[in-house]
């Protein structure tokens, strides 16, 4: 029997790593001796190996080092994959079996990545990508195959969380440590980067998940030891302070409907009528006030609504599609696009974003998850973008409808994933990453992790439920 380890030692040695990990970023001998202690605590706790394997990668793969990043990605591969033969053998009988559906899906996904390389200008980076999203998806499906019970989806979730702390206090330090503060605070936002993580932005995704994750641990230990939820609560405020911080409106959007969506179904009708007066209470004061207006209309910056550059990568984007609706551009050739098919130009302030854009972004650059597919993969990437809402809905809410009330976790565990679903999808509007990106772990896994406790719910509720 697999030892398991209390709520409150796992929230404690996660502040403690996250200090040591802040400190001591830039020391890559501390932060192997740190990694080296926690396995040698996965020794003795072998049923969270996944969850800690899981959490080295959305921390230790970030901007630091490309090499390290190779280094870490290869040897968790292959020890997940060391402990699924060590787990199920090869005997294929044994192994987790997806539902017929999403296999089928998941399949449709890579054939139409493969299809769209073929018939692309550069074959190599096509396949390139390719070749990412296989090894992405087998990476996605050992993490599925070690969900066996709560524990499991419990040691994902606090995996999901730690990292998300990790940025926010790195956020927060690079915000008090720049000598730049002022300047991009009226420009770039209030932080354009941390100790490793170069853009900002992207720290996004994970936190419109993880913010709404900790308001279910809340929720869920809320009648527990107080001092549990009151460092829960300090948890959550340091997110969100983080999530302010990255200045991403994208992000705000997302982690809003996510954590809305949670706390609206959480709470009765009468407190749900005090929650919303009091919103209302808060914009009336907001905008009776000039500087409360003014601090608001800088937050989000809104002289830059209409200069936004992304207007010009949505017009690059159609005009792909345009000529090449069938098969895009490409798995990762929209850059080759760009200045083909650039509204601006070159030297004006909206050419310069472009040419950023061109010169530094890997892939996503539509800015909108829709476009994303559409442009590079023609119209099949718009059927695989449209199916993988549709897929994760349909399975999260049959769950459910088919979760009794008595099962209390269960129910806002499914509550707060179809929250986080619907904050990743509002944000994909404005933000091609986090959802599909050729399997970009550091900004896909988050979601993916969700839907594999989707997937295992619907197994173990859903069809044990309609078997009766």
């Amino acid at each position: 029997m697999f030892k398991t380890i209390s709520t409150q030692n796992i929230i404690l040695i996660g502040i403690a790593v996250t200090i040591a990990f802040v400190i001591f970023i830039d020391n890559l001998i501390i932060l192997s001796g740190i990694a080296f202690s926690v396995l040698v605590w996965l020794i003795i706790n072998k049923e969270s190996v996944p969850a800690v394997l899981l959490a080295f990668l959305l921390t230790l793969v970030s901007d630091i080092n490309e090499t390290l990043r190779l280094i870490v990605n290869a040897l968790i591969i292959i020890l997940l994959s060391y402990y699924f033969i060590k787990k199920y053998g090869f005997d294929l009988k044994s192994i987790p079996k997806l539902p017929q559906p999403i296999l089928t899906f998941i399949l449709f996904i890579i054939a139409s990545t493969f299809l769209s390389s073929l018939f692309s200008t550069n074959k190599s980076i096509g396949l390139y990508f390719l070749t990412k999203e296989v090894i992405f998806f087998f990476l996605v499906y050992l993490f599925f195959s070690f969900i066996e019970n709560e524990n499991n989806i419990r040691y994902y979730i606090y995996a999901l969380i730690f990292p998300a702390i990790i940025v926010s206090v790195s956020v927060i330090y690079s915000f008090f440590t720049t000598d730049m503060l002022l300047f991009m605070f009226q420009t770039l936002g209030f932080a354009s980067s941390t100790a490793y993580i170069g853009n900002i932005a992207s720290v996004g995704g994970l936190l419109t998940i993880t913010i709404a994750l900790t308001f279910y641990l809340i929720i869920i230990n809320n009648q527990g030891k107080r001092r549990n939820v009151n460092i829960l609560y300090l948890i959550l405020i340091l997110q969100i302070l983080g999530l302010i911080l990255t200045n991403s409106r994208a992000a705000y959007l997302g982690s809003f409907v996510s954590f809305a969506f949670v706390i609206l179904s959480y709470f009765n009708d009468k407190r749900k009528l005090i929650i919303i007066s009091s919103v209302l209470v808060i914009a009336i004061i907001l905008v009776s006030n000039p500087k409360l207006v003014d601090a608001f209309l800088l937050l989000i910056r809104a002289e830059r609504v209409f200069e936004n550059p992304r207007y010009n990568l949505w017009d690059i984007s159609f005009n792909i599609i345009k000529d090449n609706t069938l098969f895009g551009s490409g798995p990762g050739n929209f850059s080759a696009y760009m200045y083909k098919y650039n509204p601006t130009m070159l030297n004006s302030f909206a050419g310069r974003d472009v040419k950023f854009i061109h010169d530094f972004a890997a892939v996503g650059h539509s800015h909108n998850f829709f476009l994303f597919k559409f442009s590079e993969m023609g119209l099949l990437g718009l059927v695989n973008a449209l199916l993988l809402p549709y897929f994760f809905f349909l399975y999260a809410f049959r769950i459910k409808n088919s979760i009794a009330s008595s099962d209390n976790k269960n129910y806002w565990l499914i509550i707060t994933i179809i929250g986080c679903g619907l904050g990743m999808f509002t944000r994909s509007i404005f933000e091609s990453t986090g959802l599909m990106s050729y399997g970009w772990i550091t900004r896909d896994l988050p979601f993916w992790i969700l839907f594999s406790i989707v997937i295992y719910l619907y197994k173990v509720k859903y069809l044990a439920n309609e078997n009766v």
